[in-house]
């Protein structure tokens, strides 16, 4: 266990807390040799449920580009303000992990 803690700098119970968390939202498995594995199942189901609505951010993000090139285009001055913080949203939105970078992988 404190090989596990130590690059997260955290206690052995507060990992043991997050092991048992894990265990019970069937993440993780202790088997007989008590060896914890990864359960895949409920992370690919997960990623198909969360898979929809990156679909649907996406979307909006296109949406919203194409509102911005609008008001780029427009001869009157938009507010830059406006434009700089819709440009912020949209930069921290797409830097947020998405479940394609977090594929499941199964336990050996």
């Amino acid at each position: 266990m404190a090989e596990l803690a130590a690059p997260f700098g955290m206690s052995q119970p507060a990992i043991s807390k997050h092991l048992k968390v894990l265990e019970r939202a069937g993440l993780v498995h202790q088997g007989r040799d008590a060896q914890r594995r990864i359960e895949a199942r409920p992370l690919e189901e997960a990623t198909k449920w969360l898979e929809g609505y990156r679909k649907l951010w996406e979307t909006n993000f296109q949406r919203l580009d194409a509102l911005l090139g609008e008001f780029r285009s427009l001869s009157e001055p938009v507010p830059t303000k406006l434009i700089a913080r819709i440009t912020r949203f949209r930069e921290r939105e797409i830097a947020k992990p998405t479940p394609r970078r977090f594929a499941a992988r199964r336990a050996p």
